[in-house]
């Protein structure tokens, strides 16, 4: 199922409150501007929002949240699975149970059922999620098919529009060919890992015999597939990491957090923490806005205390033109780009 106008649903935090020009036809308009009171499409808070929107009511409504993945959820006592995506939710469960689950989701929010796969004669055998066909095959089960979009996309990138396949004699195979964050066309060999330079025609090119290299270490296949795999999932991203702190005995006090990223025009990282003295707490704790990332590698104060933090990293690309300093509006495919970011801490008051 599908919610409609998902973020409508996320409250605005009063401690980070978000003000609006009001329009033309407001007799107030260029004298006063508009508090919200729950957010828009657009602004850098609602996705994060709209997550904590969900997860209270699923939880409220019976739900257990997943460990690994803040974004699955299971019901004990009906023996449903959900998953969400965005505004997207794909539950697996029995008639029943799917019914009850689309009726409670009703009384709390205005949503679009989008079919249900199955093995009756009544059930849809094919739908579309998230772009990917799925379709229910009699006898074997769930069949996913990936996005034929992103075929296309690369052949554009590559500048092979209406190009045949070719195989070129003398040329050892390739395991995989991809271009990466920087725009190099890599190839990965049996006989390493190369940097391909392209020439006017499709058998003219340069090869490189030197393994490619970023930032000191060899490249490898997943570094120049990273592209790829952005392309074959929609916006927004996110990156978990937990620290450990101080031994058991002692008191952990987390103090900063240093971060190194970088924001093309359009782009931004939001960072969140949740800390508790147990792996088994941690999960169960609300994350708490750290904070909103330009380019830069400051320091930011948080205040934790406990054994264990987690550090969330959201990566958002805005649906809205900016215009940058240069005034061009930004690349809609650019994405944020985090090199690193550490925590410092105390043990019992003692810097680490």
């Amino acid at each position: 199922m599908t919610l409609k106008r998902a973020y409508f649903n996320a409250i605005v935090n009063n401690e980070t409150p978000i003000f609006v020009e009001l329009p033309p036809e407001d007799p107030e308009h260029g004298k006063k501007c508009g508090r919200l009171k729950r957010h828009l499409y657009g602004t850098r808070g609602a996705a994060a929002g709209w997550e904590d929107e969900y997860t209270a009511f699923l939880q409220e409504i019976g739900f257990q949240r997943g460990l690994a993945s803040g974004c699955l959820f299971y019901h004990p006592d009906r023996d449903l699975r959900v998953v969400v995506y965005g505004d997207d939710f794909s539950a697996l469960g029995s008639h029943d149970k799917l019914n009850w689950l689309e009726t409670t989701m009703e009384e709390q929010y205005a949503i679009t059922r989008r079919g249900r796969l199955g093995p009756a004669p009544e059930d849809a055998k094919e739908a579309t999620l998230l772009n990917r066909v799925v379709r229910w095959v009699d006898g074997v089960g769930i069949e996913l098919e990936a996005d034929p979009r992103q075929v296309e996309r690369l052949i554009a990138q590559l500048g092979l529009d209406g190009a045949n396949a070719v195989t070129t004699p003398g040329v050892k195979p390739n395991k995989g060919v991809a271009i990466d964050s920087d725009g190099r066309v890599i190839t990965v060999r049996n006989d390493g890992v190369h940097l391909i330079e392209a020439g006017p025609t499709l058998n003219d090119y340069t090869l490189s015999n030197d393994v490619a290299v970023l930032e000191g270490f060899a490249y490898a296949y997943s570094d120049m597939t990273g592209v790829q795999t952005r392309l074959a999932s929609d916006e927004p991203g996110w990156y978990r990491h937990v620290f450990e702190g101080c031994l058991e005995e002692e008191t952990t006090n987390w103090r900063k957090l240093e971060w190194d990223v970088e924001t093309p025009i359009g782009t931004y990282t939001i960072f969140s923490v949740r800390s508790a003295d147990t792996i088994d707490e941690l999960a169960n704790e609300l994350w708490k806005p750290a904070m909103v990332c330009a380019t830069g590698g400051d320091c930011e104060s948080i205040e934790e205390d406990g054994r264990f933090l987690e550090v969330e990293v959201r990566f958002t690309a805005s649906s809205v033109a900016e215009i940058g300093e240069q005034g061009c509006a930004f690349d809609p495919g650019a994405s944020a780009k985090i090199k690193k970011f550490i925590t410092k801490y105390t043990c019992n008051g003692v810097i680490n």
